[in-house]
């Protein structure tokens, strides 16, 4: 029997599932799981993905990624190759590390975004490894609740969770939530197919989809327009320089050019930014309005 063709659609969050083969250990050193994030944060830089949370167990792993214009399985691909190669290659062993293929869920609802992340984090609760969620070194917890990142990867609070307040609010939350209670979407996404369009979870508007794309010159177009307006030029912009004048202007750019429609995937190819920066930009300015 065929397995059933898995959706990859663009700008959209995914909990990504993956098992060591034959639930065997995956983990058996603090390097091993370091490496994973490695390698982790290697693919999400080169496909312009962003993490919101990760837990690493010892025989199965949680991702929630927010995939950009490269496909989730491309960036899946890239990390799980790299480390059964050097898993394989360290302890001696032939064959495959990871149980089939990922299991990915396309996350279409902003209060499951929310539960997902508090799921995620549990799970080393629910298998009585600790006590507490705080108490489990390689999950992201500790960014969400102390701002604590681990160095070897980045991790952008979803939406919902950004700043001290949603720190609070994870924080005040974080116990309430049981694992038995969370959802698991049936879609499954990542493999080759064609793109299915699906209505687009939009943050901070209205449902509705994204406006149709017209090519990279006309998102530049608005995005150059829009600098010159401000007396700057898009080059600038697109510099990692943190200047207040550079970074307040490009903030306010890329939240317009939301607003009007552009997907964030395209916005942040424009800007040399992730996707979730976008978005951030956005609800910063729509706070201020």
């Amino acid at each position: 029997m065929a397995r059933p063709v898995r959706i990859d659609v663009e700008d959209q969050w995914y909990h990504v599932v993956a098992r060591g083969q034959r639930g065997e250990c995956l983990f058996h050193s603090p390097q091993d799981d370091n490496l994973y994030l490695i390698e982790l944060q290697n693919a999400l830089t080169r496909c312009r993905g962003t993490l919101g949370a990760y837990c690493l167990m010892s025989n199965h792993v949680h991702l929630l990624i927010y995939r950009g214009f490269e496909r989730l399985s491309r960036i899946m691909q890239l990390v799980h190759s790299r480390y059964a190669r050097y898993f394989n290659r360290k302890y001696r062993k032939r064959g495959y590390v990871f149980q089939g293929r990922y299991k990915a869920y396309l996350v279409l609802d902003d209060r499951y975004l929310v539960n997902l992340v508090r799921y995620i984090h549990k799970n080393p609760v629910a298998a009585k490894l600790v006590r507490r969620s705080k108490d489990y070194r390689w999950s992201s917890d500790g960014y969400y609740r102390y701002g604590r990142a681990n160095p070897m990867v980045e991790v952008a609070r979803v939406p919902g969770f950004e700043g001290e307040a949603g720190r609070r609010v994870y924080l005040a939350t974080i116990d309430e939530s049981d694992p038995a209670d969370v959802k698991v979407f049936n879609t499954f996404v990542g493999e080759a197919g064609e793109e299915k369009k699906l209505e687009r979870r939009e943050v901070g508007r209205p449902r509705g989809r994204w406006r149709e794309r017209r090519g990279m010159s006309a998102i530049e177009s608005r995005a150059t327009e829009e600098a010159a307006a401000q007396g700057c030029r898009l080059e600038e912009l697109r510099m990692l320089g943190k200047r207040r004048k550079q970074s307040r202007v490009r903030q306010g750019i890329m939240a317009k050019l939301y607003e009007e429609g552009y997907a964030p995937s395209e916005i942040a190819r424009v800007f040399d930014r992730t996707p979730s920066a976008v978005i951030h930009a956005f609800q910063r300015s729509a706070k201020c309005q």
